[in-house]
């Protein structure tokens, strides 16, 4: 399948996913970035509280390093993330446990100089075979089940 990136001022290659988890009823769009160096998919602290994911309700998933910032982490299990491909099909992936950085990442002082976006990391992206156009303002990421798919 085939979808549309941008990137932002920072690089970033994003794309825009929608967040459900029924328990907790969230249905809310929010941006990804692609991160193949990452091990894990997240959620960053600002887009927890903006989505009104309850922190009380989530497993703790111990300690994370990110972007030179190390602190709690909570998992967000029974995740389902939708993407829609460039011809308006919607793929829904299960993802767990999405990670969920905790308060320790807020950066209330702006001492990052790049923030934490939410990312779609490697266990995420091991599913697929991953291909990127890019552009400077964006392009398109193809994410392939099989070699052969329609992208060839």
């Amino acid at each position: 399948m085939i979808f549309d990136c941008s990137r932002d001022k920072y690089s970033y290659i994003k794309i825009v996913g929608r967040l459900i988890h029924e328990r907790l009823k969230i249905y809310s769009n929010t941006h990804f970035c692609i991160d193949t160096g990452s091990p894990f998919s997240l959620i960053s602290y600002e887009q927890a509280v903006i989505l009104q994911i309850p922190f009380g309700e989530l497993r703790p998933a111990g300690k994370r390093s990110l972007g030179g910032f190390v602190g709690g982490a909570f998992a967000l299990d029974g995740t389902i993330i939708q993407l829609r491909s460039n011809k308006g099909k919607l793929m829904e992936f299960a993802h767990n446990p999405l990670i969920v950085l905790g308060p320790d990442f807020q950066d209330p002082k702006g001492q990052r100089k790049v923030p934490v976006p939410g990312l779609l990391g490697y266990d995420f992206l091991r599913q697929f075979t991953l291909v990127v156009e890019s552009e400077q303002q964006g392009g398109r990421i193809v994410l392939l089940k099989d070699q052969r798919a329609e992208y060839y």
